[in-house]
């Protein structure tokens, strides 16, 4: 199997395009905590301090690769994933939510498409390969983000309406292909 990278360029551009709207959410006022749209300032610095932070923690991820322990470099990228779904930062309506299956579920585009990447790391995966599988971790951290986003964006606060898609690059996957219709 072979993947449609995504790669951290992704988290790049998402970072850029937020931190544009930061700005402006600043010049508007709406850091003020009396604005009407405080709630927009607060999520767009949240998402932006979420951002540095995975490209931080793949950046670093680099020095662990030769670890004589090959699993090591998967034991940091799920445990810091797995940290990303946790009720504090994914919010209690989504993570206590009775159908919350919509989002850790094969009815979830990008939960499929982050489940990909464990499927093609699974079977005959070639662990010697630090290069490959450096990258296909990091893979793994961007689709984990995108999922987290999208929770946020669907059950806690949408910032991004009906472009969100378009901004996680969800267009690049054609109907039924890499994970099924966005």
């Amino acid at each position: 199997m072979m993947l449609n990278y995504l790669s951290k360029d992704l988290l790049d551009e998402v970072r850029s395009t937020y931190a544009d709207r930061f700005r402006l959410a600043i010049d508007r006022g709406y850091s003020d905590p009396s604005s009407k749209y405080y709630w927009l300032y607060e999520e767009l610095g949240y998402r932006l301090r979420l951002l540095r932070q995975v490209n931080l923690f793949l950046n670093s991820l680099s020095m662990y690769m030769a670890s004589r322990d090959g699993e090591q470099p998967m034991y940091f990228v799920v445990s810091y994933t797995t940290n990303l779904f946790t009720e504090k930062r994914i919010g209690e309506a989504a993570f206590n939510r009775k159908d919350k299956e919509m989002f850790f579920h094969e009815s979830c585009t990008y939960w499929q498409e982050m489940q990909e990447v464990l499927g093609l790391m699974s079977h005959d995966y070639d662990f010697a390969n630090l290069p490959m599988y450096y990258v296909d971790l990091c893979e793994y951290a961007v689709r984990a983000v995108r999922l987290h986003l999208y929770i946020r964006e669907r059950a806690f606060h949408a910032i991004d309406r009906e472009k969100f898609d378009t901004l996680m690059q969800r267009q690049l996957y054609p109907d039924n292909e890499q994970g099924g219709a966005a």
